[in-house]
């Protein structure tokens, strides 16, 4: 493949490469942002529930975060860990990731793209 890959070297070219991705619209990007940080809400609630912390990436919810074009290394970025299974992909917020902090990461990104 001759693609040509851009380097992602933060979460702030992560979010202007999704942007470009996604023909410069913005609310794509937001809708992304807004549905990972339900996530992460979600877990703060039960910090050391998996149920809340690993999802499949075919999930109707999560669905709307990888519909988008550069989602995926947006959301890597953010700090979501991807794996697979035998039957499905799955993404994780680790336990060592700091949530205030991550939220307060989406917040912004979430004002800015808004």
């Amino acid at each position: 493949c001759d693609a040509t890959v851009p380097e992602i070297t933060s979460i702030a070219s992560a979010l202007d490469e999704m942007c470009k991705l996604n023909n410069d619209d913005r609310s794509s990007v937001a809708s992304v942002l807004k549905t990972a940080r339900k996530y992460i809400l979600n877990v703060k609630k039960d910090p050391h529930n998996p149920r809340y912390r690993s999802f499949r990436l075919s999930n109707k919810v999560f669905d709307q975060i990888t519909s988008k074009p550069g989602s995926i290394a947006l959301i890597t970025w953010l700090g979501f860990s991807i794996y697979s299974s035998d039957t499905d992909f799955y993404a994780c917020i680790p336990l060592t990731i700091d949530l205030d902090a991550f939220a307060s990461v989406l917040d912004k990104a979430i004002q800015d793209y808004s």
